[in-house]
This record gives structure tokens, C-alpha cells and sequence, in this order.
């Protein structure tokens, strides 16, 4: 089976109901979005960013996917597209904490400002409260 096929047939991953709802928490209409990651959570924001205009792809320096197409869309380096984002979606589930904190040391250095949403993270001030509120639960 090719690519296309295991992607098609896992596209309706359990995640995407809560993918589709946490970005209903941001407003992204009509601004330059880039995904991070390639992996099949991009398929899934993907099919739900209808409002915005999604450039590209982003993933990782060394990775084998630079250059290639990916979902029709191009798959570029953070350094390459940067300038030409108003937001970043990190959409890859293995080490999103590590590509945010990446991403954010690197805007540090940057005049322009872009929006960062870590799909598998706690982005909004609501879930930052209800995260606080579990682990104060737990202990």
C-alpha cells in the first residue's frame, strides 16, 4: 500500500474532533499559516484550516522531507518561510513541546512576531487555568 492509502484510511485519526475544536480557539482568518510537522495530524488541521491561507509545511532541518511536496503543499525549512508567516500550527505530536520551545528561542531573535499554536499543547489561557486546575487536583 502506498503512502496516499495508509494516510487516506487514518486520516479520521481519534484525535481530529479535538484538533477541529482547539482551533476554533484562535484566530487565524486570513492569515499566512505554516504547519510543522508531516506527519498524519497535518492531514487532519489541514482538512479543518478553511478561513486561512496555509503556505506550507515546515519540519526540521535534517529532515528527508525539505524540498518535497507534502499534501500539495511544499515542506521548507523554519528559516525559509519565517518572514512570510503571520502563524506557525506545530501539528506533530513527538516532541511538540521541544519544537515550540525551538521555535520560540528562534523568533526571539526575530523583529517580527508570529503567532505559535502547539495543537497538543496548552495554548489558551482557558486551558492553561483548567491544566493547573488537574494537577492541583492530583496532588
Amino acid at each position: 500500500m502506498d503512502f496516499v492509502g495508509r494516510y487516506d484510511s487514518k486520516v479520521k485519526h481519534a484525535d481530529s474532533e479535538d484538533m477541529f475544536n482547539k482551533l476554533k480557539d484562535f484566530d487565524i482568518t486570513n492569515k499566512k499559516v505554516a504547519l510543522y510537522g508531516t506527519g498524519l495530524g497535518s492531514g487532519i488541521v489541514l482538512e479543518a484550516l478553511d478561513d486561512c491561507e496555509v503556505l506550507c509545511f515546515i519540519d526540521r532541518d535534517e529532515s528527508p522531507m525539505l524540498g518535497q511536496q507534502f499534501l500539495g503543499l511544499n515542506v521548507y525549512k523554519l528559516d525559509d518561510v519565517y518572514e512570510k508567516l503571520d502563524v506557525i500550527i506545530i501539528v506533530t505530536r513527538v516532541n511538540h513541546n521541544e519544537v515550540y520551545d525551538r521555535i520560540t528561542k528562534y523568533a526571539q531573535h526575530k523583529e517580527k512576531k508570529i503567532e505559535l499554536i502547539d495543537i497538543y499543547g496548552h495554548n489558551t489561557e482557558k486551558e492553561k487555568a483548567e491544566y493547573c486546575s488537574y494537577i492541583e487536583q492530583c496532588t
